[in-house]
């Protein structure tokens, strides 16, 4: 039973069976029904553990939350997006942070608007770095005006860098412009 296994624990199996599910992946492109079973199975035994985590609220133990998600960036099970975007309004920063990471590698289509208020508003510099990693590698093209405003305006530097390679991928020539007319405010 999971309620009987101890947090600490219940954090490193976790991470183990992330380990063990990317130590006999498949390519990702391979069909649900030609991956191995028992790897399918980690993988939701994985979501498992992140949803039963999620369900405790406040009571969450963190260090299960961001090793579940890590592995369940490992094993890549279907649905995970789903899954890892709920951990983006977290009270916890690094939540928020590792979940946006996570989905900007898995990259993830089905947040952006949570990634774009994240970008805007989250207290915390690293879940909005991430957050604007994860717009560039989602390609979501609506988010140009807000990834750009972080660009050029963000007071972290670590979001202004993620801004400006998320707008690399997006290439929208207006954003191009804009970092232009920046960059020569900044040169005088």
């Amino acid at each position: 039973r999971a309620d009987a296994t101890p947090d600490a624990v219940r954090a490193r199996l976790i991470e183990a069976a992330g380990k063990i599910a990317a130590a006999n992946a498949v390519p990702a492109n391979t069909p649900i029904g030609d991956r191995d079973p028992k790897v399918v199975d980690l993988g939701n035994a994985i979501l498992d553990v992140l949803e039963n985590e999620a369900s405790r609220n406040e009571k969450l133990n963190t260090e299960t939350v961001r090793l579940g998600l890590t592995a369940a960036l490992r094993a890549r099970p279907e649905g995970s997006d789903n899954v890892v975007a709920g951990f983006l309004t977290n009270l916890n920063p690094r939540v928020r942070a590792d979940a946006a990471n996570t989905l900007a590698r898995l990259r993830a289509k089905n947040a952006n608007m949570a990634l774009r208020a994240m970008l805007m508003s989250d207290e915390d510099p690293i879940a909005r770095a991430n957050a604007a990693r994860a717009l560039g590698a989602a390609d979501d093209k609506e988010a140009v005006n807000i990834v750009i405003e972080a660009a050029v305006g963000d007071e972290d530097q670590r979001v202004r860098v993620s801004a400006i390679r998320s707008l690399a991928l997006l290439r929208d020539p207006f954003a191009v412009e804009k970092l232009l007319e920046h960059g020569e405010k900044l040169l005088t």
